[in-house]
């Protein structure tokens, strides 16, 4: 599994212009919309798996304090250009927070983890949480793991969060089915929203 792991962070090292470029411009404006309804003005939020830093530059342009981190380091070197600030590459077992966050966005990034560890990262992800926090993430809707384009894939249905609500140290609060907002691309997106217990 680290060598898929390893194969996938390769794609995006490999592909960062490609990925920016088709990306960094996205809307996710009915998402934002969602999460921040459950976060106080002045709060810090965690982008975990950041990307092009999209998401993290609304967030700061909406006066968010913003923390980002990406496993790949191009992406970092971008990200950080666009925030005006340093991005930290990491992977999801590898990012040490140093504080406790108001929301944690993890958008279209932990679809890339292993079924088998699935549970064990959302539950390390609300544990960087406080009290009242909350985590966002979306995965491809769907069920089953598989390679696509050299990237690995792990695609969720609402259906395995019923199954494993007993392992989540968190409550799904709001989940909900969206397209994608490339209107030539057929995917549907799990979105879900989880507090923790």
């Amino acid at each position: 599994m680290d060598n898929l792991r390893n194969s996938t962070i390769q794609y995006y090292e490999n592909n960062a212009e490609k990925f920016i470029h088709d990306t960094v411009n996205l809307k996710m404006s009915e998402a934002y919309d969602r999460f921040l309804l459950y976060l106080p003005a002045n709060a810090h939020i965690l982008d975990a798996g950041c990307g092009s830093g999209r998401d993290s530059k609304f967030f700061k342009e909406c006066g968010y304090k913003v923390t980002a981190f990406d496993a790949s380091k191009k992406l970092c070197r971008y990200a950080a250009q666009l925030l005006g600030q340093p991005v930290i590459n990491a992977t999801f077992d590898t990012f040490s927070p140093e504080t406790k966050y108001d929301g944690i966005w993890a958008c279209a990034s932990l679809l890339h983890t292993n079924q088998h560890s699935m549970i064990l990262t959302i539950n390390r992800l609300l544990s960087m949480l406080k009290r009242n926090g909350i985590l966002y993430a979306s995965w491809k809707d769907g069920k089953g793991e598989r390679i696509h384009e050299g990237k690995y894939y792990c695609d969720l249905n609402f259906e395995w969060f019923e199954n494993e609500k007993n392992s989540l140290s968190g409550t799904v609060v709001e989940h909900w089915l969206s397209n994608d907002v490339r209107v030539s691309n057929p995917t549907k997106w799990l979105n879900v929203i989880i507090a923790p217990k």
